[in-house]
């Protein structure tokens, strides 16, 4: 018995940690902001590490561009939607992504080197977009706002309201 309860405790100890990917961020310029980035012509070049909320994704002849409005990463490297946003950004993958599974709202990181700046717009207003070539992209799961299960050992009496 004390085996097969060791055995159960390894294996949920396992599948927490299994969810957060490992990022190589070596070279990244933890300064360069979206916002700050597309102002700056000589930003072609320069290593990012950068998430967010997907606003968009279209789908081109050979690369698919992925605009994600850009939030401040947590500890493990996954956006923070509810602090303040960092500026806009597109994600430029080589191939066909699926718009279904990438879609708005879909929380994404990216490791990457900034290729470019593009213009387009956002609602009616000018936009100047930095463009960042991907060396490694993750898509969050959405599992993250469903309710979590809480496992609680004791003995006692709880009231919970």
């Amino acid at each position: 018995m004390p085996l097969r309860l060791f055995a159960f405790s390894l294996s949920l100890l396992l599948a927490a940690c299994a969810g957060t990917p490992e990022f190589d961020t070596a070279g990244v310029d933890p300064a360069a902001l979206p916002k700050v980035v597309a102002r700056d012509p000589q930003a072609r070049g320069t290593r990012v590490f950068w998430g967010g909320v997907i606003a968009e994704t279209r789908n081109l002849e050979t690369v698919t561009h992925i605009q994600v409005i850009a939030f401040p990463l947590d500890a493990g490297g996954r956006p923070r939607p509810g602090d303040e946003p960092q500026g806009r950004f597109i994600i430029e993958q080589r191939g066909f992504l699926e718009p279904a599974k990438y879609a708005p709202g879909r929380e994404v990181t990216v490791v990457g080197e900034v290729i470019t700046t593009l213009e387009g717009r956002v609602g009616q207003a000018p936009y100047r977009f930095p463009v960042v070539r991907p060396r490694q992209l993750h898509l969050w799961p959405v599992e993250r706002d469903a309710p979590r299960t809480t496992i609680h050992f004791g003995i006692g009496v709880g009231i919970y309201k």
